[in-house]
């Protein structure tokens, strides 16, 4: 059950938007809703697309994830504008970060992340026989949010200024890739042994050059524009491998090494999920915090 703590004008906003939502769900529903599988079995994966040849033939790796996902306040802001989905059954993950007057922004990551589950859910944008249709598919669910949230904006004017940030990460359990999508400052790391790589690259006007307050200011959203530019990258995951999924309200408080050094020492990825919306907590807390935690482990098919 959420608490929302909003104006008269961003109530009324979030009980149309609620409204809206569950009427494009109605209209779904003639789609059969995905099975639910344990946590850490595999989904089964279509075969390896033409442009991975590599992995077509010969003894199968097998990617098994485990994953835990938090969300926290902060100290400082009075409702949460973050929203995140963990699908283990899918190996799917995705945070997002809204902005927004009123309720904008909170309604914007609830809708983006919900328009992007029930894509994933339902197998929305499955083309097997495509040349790289798994990084296709990511930015199509992805362009399917941003056209859900446009959609919203003609329909409701208080939230005309609403957007958010996403970072997705999907896991295909016989390729033993990672394919990570990302539009805005939301980030994707991977922790692996002693050392941790920032995988997405930050939308913001800061890495378009633009120096001071400017330059923290998001190049990138989704919601803004009738088209979005969606980053992918395929990462090749290795056994022990920790993949983290944050929005900013960790990455400001909490520098990398910090960040390394809370998971590394973790006993498990509860603890250190708990442990990273500690830190951003115990160095400010000034934004919504949001962290998921996904462990990689590999064996061999038989």
């Amino acid at each position: 059950m959420y608490v929302y703590v909003v104006t008269i004008v961003g109530l009324i906003a979030l009980i149309i938007a609620i409204e809206w939502s569950i009427r494009s769900r109605r209209r779904a529903a003639g789609a059969a809703p995905a099975p639910v599988a344990p946590a850490r079995s595999p989904a089964t994966d279509p075969p390896a697309e033409p442009d991975d040849p590599a992995e077509a033939s010969g003894p199968q790796r097998i990617v098994y994830v485990s994953a835990v996902g938090l969300s926290d306040v902060g100290l400082k802001r009075m409702h949460n504008e973050d929203a995140y989905a963990v699908l283990p059954e899918e190996n799917f993950f995705v945070v997002a970060d809204g902005m927004g007057r009123e309720a904008g922004g909170e309604i914007a990551s609830k809708l983006a992340v919900e328009a992007i589950t029930e894509a994933i859910q339902n197998k929305k944008f499955v083309h097997p026989n495509e040349s790289g249709w798994r990084r296709k598919r990511l930015v199509r669910v992805i362009e399917h949010a941003n056209g859900v949230l446009r959609s919203m904006k003609t329909e409701v004017d208080a939230l005309d200024r609403m957007g958010t940030t996403v970072v997705a990460a999907m896991f295909s359990p016989t390729l033993n890739r990672a394919f990570i999508a990302n539009v805005g400052d939301s980030r994707c790391y991977r922790i692996r042994r002693d050392s941790m790589a920032q995988l997405t690259v930050d939308h913001t006007l800061g890495s378009l050059g633009i120096q001071g307050a400017e330059g923290a200011k998001l190049s990138r959203a989704i919601g803004l524009d009738p088209v979005v530019d969606v980053d992918v990258v395929v990462d090749r995951p290795e056994p022990g491998d920790v993949y983290l999924l944050c929005s900013d309200g960790l990455t400001k408080m909490v520098d990398d090494e910090l960040i390394l050094s809370t998971v590394s020492s973790a006993g498990d990825l509860d603890a250190a999920a708990k442990g990273l919306i500690e830190q951003a907590r115990e160095h400010g807390g000034r934004d919504n915090i949001t962290t998921i935690l996904i462990r990689v482990d590999v064996a061999q098919a038989h």
